[in-house]
């Protein structure tokens, strides 16, 4: 008959702790999980009189290699979650700085706090269409600015018809449109924003005007979406964006 015994079930516990030397210190693997089913590991290393804990960016690492950008907004809310845990998120690292004494429960408390971050990877995935354009959008207004940025602007094509363009660039003296972007989530927005670009276009106040399709390459794509997408407009994917908004805002 299976009994609870205290001491077995320790030992299985501690069956599940790794720890080794490397040339940065000593790495602790708990038995902790990220979404993406890697253990949550933590270096070691001493400065001084005191122990500095940290993930080495393994959080932000999941995160990453899901597709995952590291917005300002992003960065703000994993820096909120570390500071709950006691830690600071500096360079992509969450670490923590605690005396020999309290070097097990620092240890404990840092992979804690680096599985909050990439915990964020299901926040991400259950983002819906709304707040992805609402994310791209954050994206565009921090990399132009507020002076340059405009939301829902209304442009007529060449059918007469009116478009609210989700995010209006402007030029240096925030007079005239110099750019226009549409977030692409999935196949439904990719149709949709291909025939508002296409009829604008072809407008004679706006067709000589950029734009630009922002999408998720953090998915599949039906390689018709996006050529459609390129025949009216430049296709960029999410994790371009800064470089390309940067070429507008220098042209």
């Amino acid at each position: 008959m299976l009994e609870v015994n205290p001491a077995t079930i320790k030992n299985a516990l501690l069956s599940l702790i790794d720890i080794r030397r490397t040339n940065l210190g000593c790495e602790v693997q708990l038995p902790l999980y990220y979404p993406d089913g890697g253990s949550v590991t933590v270096t070691v290393t001493v400065q001084r009189d005191e122990y500095i804990v940290h993930d080495a960016g393994n959080g932000t690492m999941v995160l990453n290699a899901s597709g995952v950008q590291m917005t300002r907004k992003l960065s703000q809310k994993i820096k909120g979650l570390a500071e709950h845990y006691g830690c600071e998120f500096s360079s992509g690292r969450v670490e923590r700085r605690c005396s020999p004494e309290d070097i097990g429960v620092c240890a404990a408390i840092v992979a804690n706090a680096s599985r909050a971050v990439g915990d964020q990877l299901f926040v991400r995935q259950a983002i819906g269409p709304i707040d992805f354009r609402k994310e791209v959008l954050g994206k565009v207004r921090d990399l132009v600015g507020d002076k340059r940025f405009r939301e829902n602007e209304e442009v007529h094509g060449e059918s007469g018809y009116s478009y609210n363009v989700s995010a209006v660039i402007l030029d240096g003296v925030a007079s005239q449109p110099i750019g226009f972007v549409e977030p692409i989530k999935d196949h439904e927005t990719a149709t949709k924003k291909f025939r508002e670009f296409w009829d604008i276009s072809r407008s004679e106040r706006f067709g000589s005007i950029n734009r630009i399709s922002l999408f998720d390459d953090s998915r599949s794509w039906d390689r018709a979406d996006l050529i459609i997408l390129q025949e009216v407009s430049n296709l960029v994917r999410i994790s371009d964006a800064a470089s390309r908004m940067q070429e507008i805002l220098n042209a």
